[in-house]
């Protein structure tokens, strides 16, 4: 909904942001005796005899009893509203001032009930399997993400390096059979580990479920 800049005119000078629906005059404008009564004023019994201020009195009574049977009203002051104010207190129009800082008051109230959205909602993909490796001489075993491709009794490994490139492993009826690299390419086993040495540096360790997809 729209929000608005409210701003006091006492003595501190007090502004924030407010809903615009909460600035809508809801008190009626006081309706004076000898002057055109507007559509929404209400009705004001006259200082006679006390059988014409019961016989004023008469339809707002009507009336009421009328407004109980149908939908709730919302209660007719903002500071109401936020349980600030009595039944005596609601047929007193309020201040400019009382007004502003109500306003300022829900609109506070407001921002702290309203719920936190994060920024990024987007669900964040599950991670791919992961294999020990090593790059370079005398590096320690880390962890490398591997795309797998299985074709009869094929299977092409690729091992992407944390720092960048890829290392493609082959493995033919379930055994490691080569890579895309020119060096030499030997392993071991170890139960369903495959140790496999790729030139005189990389390393990676990759299993038999991994290798045959199940």
């Amino acid at each position: 909904y729209k929000w608005c800049k409210v701003e006091s005119t006492g003595k501190e000078k007090l502004s924030g942001w407010a809903p615009a629906r909460y600035l809508i005059p809801l008190n009626p404008t006081p309706y004076v005796e000898g002057e055109p009564r507007p559509a929404d004023a209400p009705v004001v019994a006259s200082t006679g005899s006390g059988k014409e201020a019961g016989q004023a009195s008469a339809p707002d009574q009507s009336q009421a009893i009328g407004s109980a049977d149908s939908a709730p009203v919302a209660p007719p002051d903002l500071t109401a509203r936020l349980g600030g104010a009595g039944p005596a207190a609601e047929s007193t129009p309020k201040s400019p001032e009382e007004i502003g800082h109500a306003a300022m008051q829900d609109a506070y109230l407001l921002a702290l009930a309203a719920p936190d959205v994060p920024l990024d909602s987007a669900p964040t993909p599950a991670s791919g399997p992961e294999i020990p490796c090593a790059r370079y001489v005398g590096q320690p075993m880390e962890r490398c993400k591997v795309s797998v491709v299985h074709s009869a009794d094929k299977a092409n490994i690729t091992v992407t390096w944390p720092d960048g490139g890829t290392r493609i492993i082959s493995f033919r009826a379930g055994q490691p059979a080569g890579s895309d690299a020119p060096g030499d390419f030997r392993f071991t086993r170890e139960g369903s580990l495959n140790m496999i040495r790729v030139g005189v540096s990389e390393r990676f360790e990759i299993t038999d479920q991994l290798a045959l997809g199940n």
